[in-house]
C-alpha cells in the first residue's frame, strides 16, 4: 500500500512582508506540520521579513538568500531543501480562502486518478472573485505586445490570439480538471518525480516565463498539465511585468529566448 503523499508548499518573497504575512496567516491554520511543510525562500529582503516569520510563524522553514537571484532560481533553492513528495508553489501575494486540508485532498485525489498528471494548479481569482485565466495555452510571438497594449486587443486578429492564449472558454466549465498547456507559477503543483525527467526551473530566467518553460518540458516528457477549476485561490496579482522597468525588459528577453527554444510554438 502506497504511503500517504506529503506536500512541500514553497513560497518566494522579496521585500513584501505584508503580503507574505497575509499568505502565511491564511495557510498556517490547521496546517499539519508533522506531515507537510511550508518553505519560505527570501530573495534577499532588506526589511524585517526574517523577524516577522520567526516571531509569528515559527513552524515555517525560512531561508534567506544574500541577494535577489530571481523567481525561478529561488524556487530551485526551495526545491533543493524541500523533502516532501509533492511541491506546491504559492506566490506571496496569493492566499487561501479554504483550508489547506481541502486543497491537499484535491491534490492527492487528482494524482491518484490521473497517473500522467504533470503540473496542476488551482483556479486563481482576483480579490473581487473574477477568474485570472491561469490555465493557459502556449502563447504566440506577439503575446508580450497584445497583453500590454489594450488597443491591439481591439483588432480582431489579436483579440482572437489573446482569448486563445487565455483559454477564455474554460470559465464556462466551473468544476473539475481540464488539460491546459501551462499554469501560472503563482500556483504550480507537481510530483518531485518529474524533476528526474525534466530538471528544475530554468536558472537563466530571472522573472518569467519560467512557469511556461517548465510546463513545456513536463509536457514534452509526457505529462498532462491540468487546472483544477473546483477550488479557488485568491491571487492579489501585483503585475510587476506590466510596468516599464528592468523586470519588464528581463521578462521580455526571457520570453523570446524561451519562444525560440520551444519548437512547438512555431505556428
Amino acid at each position: 500500500m502506497r504511503k500517504r503523499l506529503s506536500i512541500s508548499v514553497l513560497v518566494i518573497t522579496w521585500n513584501e512582508k505584508h503580503l507574505l504575512s497575509r499568505c502565511l496567516e491564511k495557510l498556517c491554520p490547521n496546517f499539519d506540520f508533522d506531515e507537510d511543510e511550508i518553505v519560505v525562500i527570501d530573495n534577499g529582503s532588506i526589511d524585517d521579513t526574517s523577524e516577522m516569520v520567526s516571531e509569528r510563524f515559527p513552524s515555517v522553514r525560512y531561508y534567506r538568500l544574500e541577494e535577489n537571484i530571481g523567481v525561478g532560481p529561488a524556487r530551485n533553492r526551495g526545491i533543493m531543501v524541500a523533502d516532501k513528495d509533492i511541491v506546491m508553489t504559492l506566490d506571496n501575494d496569493a492566499y487561501l480562502t479554504t483550508p489547506f486540508s481541502t486543497l491537499k485532498a484535491s491534490i492527492i485525489d487528482a494524482h491518484l486518478h490521473n497517473p500522467d498528471l504533470g503540473v496542476m494548479g488551482f483556479r486563481l481569482c482576483f480579490p473581487d472573485g473574477s477568474y485570472q485565466f491561469n490555465g493557459r495555452a502556449f502563447p504566440g510571438f506577439v503575446q508580450p505586445f497584445y497583453s500590454r497594449i489594450p488597443f491591439l486587443r481591439s483588432i480582431m486578429y489579436f483579440k482572437n490570439q489573446y482569448n486563445s492564449h487565455l483559454n477564455v472558454n474554460l470559465e464556462k466549465n466551473s468544476t473539475g480538471l481540464h488539460e491546459v498547456d501551462y499554469l501560472l507559477g503563482a500556483n504550480q503543483i507537481f510530483m518531485r518525480e518529474w524533476l528526474v525527467k525534466t530538471g528544475i526551473y530554468d536558472e537563466s530566467i530571472f522573472f518569467g516565463p519560467e512557469d511556461l518553460e517548465f510546463c513545456w518540458r513536463v509536457k514534452q516528457a509526457g505529462g498532462q498539465n491540468m487546472i483544477n477549476m473546483s477550488v479557488s485561490i485568491i491571487h492579489d496579482y501585483q503585475r510587476r511585468t506590466r510596468k516599464i522597468n528592468k523586470i519588464f525588459f528581463l521578462h521580455t528577453y526571457a520570453f523570446y529566448r524561451t519562444w525560440l527554444k520551444m519548437k512547438s510554438l512555431w505556428r
